[in-house]
């Protein structure tokens, strides 16, 4: 660091008198900065998930796919699936993307969400609700 840059350093409360000890007796800045380090926190970036299913309606029987889209695509975790407040499943995040498939809706109309349960320095969130349709097959004549 030469003369010339400045930096401004944000110290916790808890931590101040540590800092200023640091500074007035002397011992460098580099012990001080190792301090600030050792105890600052890393912002948490937030992220969007989106849920999409292959096909909408669906007959009832086969395997239904839902992908969840997470954004920044670098966020890394689970998402979990659900069909209202039930739980489908979870499936890990791969570059931004996660699968889960079922078989196991009935007929009738679903409300599916994906949430991204958050990891490392990414907050969780909630995707809209996908209105999911399942069939039953039409009886054979």
């Amino acid at each position: 660091m030469t003369a010339e840059q400045q930096h401004t350093i944000s110290v916790r409360p808890i931590y101040r008198n540590a800092f200023k000890s640091f500074l007035t007796k002397g011992r460098g800045i580099f012990i001080a900065l190792m301090l600030v380090v050792a105890c600052s926190e890393i912002a948490a970036q937030s992220t969007t998930v989106t849920v999409t299913s292959t096909n909408n309606p669906f007959c009832s029987g086969s395997n239904l796919s839902f992908t969840a889209t997470v954004n920044p695509s670098a966020a890394t975790g689970t998402v979990q699936f659900f069909d209202g407040a039930i739980s489908l499943g979870t499936a890990t995040l791969s570059g931004g993307v996660a699968t889960f498939s079922t078989s196991s809706l009935s007929a009738g109309s679903h409300p599916i969400t994906a949430i991204y349960l958050g990891g490392g320095t990414y907050t969780g969130s909630t995707s809209a609700i996908l209105n999911q349709t399942i069939n039953t097959y039409p009886p054979i004549s």
